[in-house]
């Protein structure tokens, strides 16, 4: 994943509206930026879940997050209980969020019994 997400920094500059290329590149160039940007699509939800569940352990509660985030409480206490059932080490890259998302409510011994 490591080369996937640096190559975009490599060919491009970024701000959280554009994305421009810093030159010409070459249509291989431009996958690799491309596959870069799908990779981050598929990592956002675990990495704000995670952020999340260090502020729980650390602050407590994150009621204030949804407020300033716009995002609604529901939705980040949905995205946190998917990544503290799933743990990092049980994730997989190849699968979405909404993979794990579906067998998250799964005990652990039945988690054992998938193949995720």
């Amino acid at each position: 994943m490591g080369n996937d997400l640096s190559v975009i920094n490599n060919y491009c500059e970024i701000s959280k509206t554009s994305l421009r290329f810093k030159g010409d590149v070459t249509k291989t160039e431009w996958a690799k930026v491309f596959s870069g940007l799908k990779t981050i699509e598929g990592c956002v939800q675990f990495w704000i879940g995670d952020c999340l569940k260090y502020r729980e352990q650390k602050w407590g509660m994150y009621d204030d997050v949804a407020e300033e985030s716009g995002i609604e409480l529901k939705t980040l206490q949905n995205i946190t209980s998917v990544s503290n059932s799933i743990k990092p080490s049980r994730r997989r890259e190849e699968l979405g969020f909404s993979h794990h998302a579906e067998v998250a409510p799964l005990e652990e011994d039945q988690l054992n019994l998938v193949q995720i």
